[in-house]
């Protein structure tokens, strides 16, 4: 594939702009193959160094509400879900042999409380502050998709891919050795 020529424009915020972001566009398919390479030598690494236990970091998330009812203090009560973008360390089937970087959708229901709070000043009983509260989330999750991230659209890979490092990192910490007994030296025998 060739790479894209740049093009001379007038306009200089245009200008600007293709100086700034031209290399991110114009190696735009070299990027992508180094983030799939990326992802595939750390999950070759991971599988290969044995570390079996699960972990993951969240990379986005989407809020979506849902009506609701008013009770008789005026208040009102609506649900929400959240749906929160992950990426993991984890076992591809409930059998755990085999472990993969994945990418997964994770949704929480949970529950908003919206109240109207009368104002004390002497103003028109119409102007009344608005307080929200919450969310606030009951009971478990649900995985709405879980897949390899390797087999993820391009933009996904590219979010995740910004993320990689720490779930890396949470997992090196997760595995790291601490020990049980501070070791004596001999330096620290009273003689």
């Amino acid at each position: 594939m060739t790479r894209p020529t740049r093009p001379n424009v007038s306009d200089p915020d245009l200008r600007a702009a293709l100086e700034r972001v031209g290399p991110h566009i114009e190696n735009y398919q070299q990027n992508l193959d180094l983030i799939s390479t990326d992802i595939k030598a750390i999950e070759r690494y991971l599988s290969v160094s044995g570390v079996r236990l699960s972990e993951g970091v969240n990379i986005g998330y989407t809020e979506t509400f849902f009506d609701g009812n008013d009770d008789t203090t005026g208040n009102y009560s609506r649900a929400i879900a959240r749906d929160v973008e992950r990426i993991e360390w984890g076992p591809v089937d409930e059998h755990g042999d085999r472990w993969r970087l994945l990418y997964a959708i994770v949704r929480r229901l949970g529950e908003v409380e919206e109240g109207v709070t009368p104002s004390y000043a002497p103003i028109d009983t119409s102007e009344r502050i608005a307080t929200v509260f919450g969310p606030t989330f009951k009971g478990g999750a649900e995985y709405l998709e879980r897949k390899p991230l390797i087999e993820t659209p391009v933009a996904v890979r590219l979010k995740a891919h910004k993320n990689l490092a720490k779930l890396v990192s949470k997992l090196g910490t997760l595995v790291e050795a601490q020990p049980l007994i501070v070791p004596i030296a001999l330096d620290d025998i009273p003689w």
